[in-house]
């Protein structure tokens, strides 16, 4: 079977976000009463959700500034703090959580990314090779 060379990518991608994001999402499924116990909570739930979804995203697909001034990293950790305050009893399995859906990701999709993006590298070369091979067979 052959696959789809263009959706296999993005694909990939796809993978390496659901493996960064499944083993919080599991956490946040089994403590749920406690999360929305009041609607403080909800919210920092919400509002927490969203920028873990977003900065996973926008790390998974390489858009993460990489010179960041230290003003804006502790702007954003201040931030993140005062909105998870609500839950801060369970940022430790949270945290944990993270680093485990982080590992799976390096451990599964990042080798596969890097294979696809070689193999895509070298599939003009090959196709050129094979077009050189098919006409000398001809003058043979």
């Amino acid at each position: 079977m052959k696959k789809n060379r263009r959706l296999w990518l993005p694909g990939l991608y796809a993978l390496q976000t659901l493996l960064c994001l499944l083993p919080v999402a599991v956490v946040v499924g089994l403590d749920w009463n406690v999360y929305t116990a009041t609607p403080a909570r909800s919210v920092s739930l919400s509002l927490v959700g969203v920028l873990a979804v977003g900065l996973v995203v926008l790390t998974t697909l390489g858009k993460t500034p990489k010179n960041v001034r230290r003003v804006v990293w502790y702007g954003v950790a201040a931030g993140v703090l005062w909105v998870v305050r609500p839950i801060v009893a369970n940022i430790a399995m949270l945290v944990s959580a993270l680093a485990v859906g982080e590992l799976l990701a390096e451990l599964v999709a990042k080798p596969l990314i890097a294979k696809e993006k070689r193999e895509r590298a070298c599939a003009p070369t090959v196709k050129a090779l094979n077009e050189v091979v098919d006409e000398l067979r001809g003058r043979v």
